[in-house]
């Protein structure tokens, strides 16, 4: 018995819209292909230039718990609103980019393990709700390639968290669960919590 684990590209179209719309998503930025399902862990998300983001309509709605491996957000010409229908998680895992201006209002938002390095590019955004958590649960390495700013609370919950002298604000608190060892590497980096 073989089991193959494929990783596909999806691309977002057609402005705002709920996560689990098929419709939504196509396999090449602007495409007309679409895939047979919505993507997975190992699939990477793309939100660019041809999302069609418009100022009436750039709400992309997380009304599930979202999966996907590395998700940029890039080149539009509106920046997106990423929100919640309800109380979602969103679980990463891989890399993330977010593009300045959006809003990423999601209620819990995972880093989760791969035993592979992940890295995160917040260009000026906030991440997560004001009531919300993001969780580093990698356990290899998470490094920032630029400030990080979290809406309440961060919880480093495995593996190494290097800050590269970036600048951490953390609108409610700092927290660990778990057993294993965890390390923060803050070089030059100056932490603000506003709890």
């Amino acid at each position: 018995l073989c089991l193959y684990n494929y990783a596909a590209e999806y691309y977002w179209v057609g402005g705002s819209g709920n996560w689990t719309d098929i419709n939504h998503w196509r396999t090449t930025s602007g495409g007309t292909l679409t895939p047979s399902v919505v993507p997975g862990s190992t699939d990477n998300v793309y939100f660019d230039s041809n999302s069609g983001f418009t100022s009436s309509s750039k709400k992309l709605t997380l009304n599930t718990t979202g999966e996907c491996k590395n998700i940029t957000f890039l080149g539009n010409t509106v920046a997106p609103e990423f929100i919640e229908s309800g109380s979602q998680s969103l679980n990463i895992y891989g890399s993330s980019v977010w593009q300045s201006g959006m809003k990423v209002e999601i209620s819990k938002i995972y880093y989760k393990n791969t035993n592979t390095a992940k890295t995160i590019r917040s260009n000026g955004v906030t991440t997560g709700k004001i009531n919300g958590s993001v969780n580093f649960e990698e356990d290899t390495t998470i490094d920032l390639l630029d400030d990080l700013i979290i809406g309440n609370t961060l919880s480093l919950n495995a593996g190494t968290f290097n800050t590269k002298n970036n600048t951490v604000t953390i609108g409610f608190q700092f927290t660990t669960a778990g057993n294993t060892q965890k390390t923060i590497n803050l070089g030059s980096s100056n932490i603000y919590m506003n709890g």
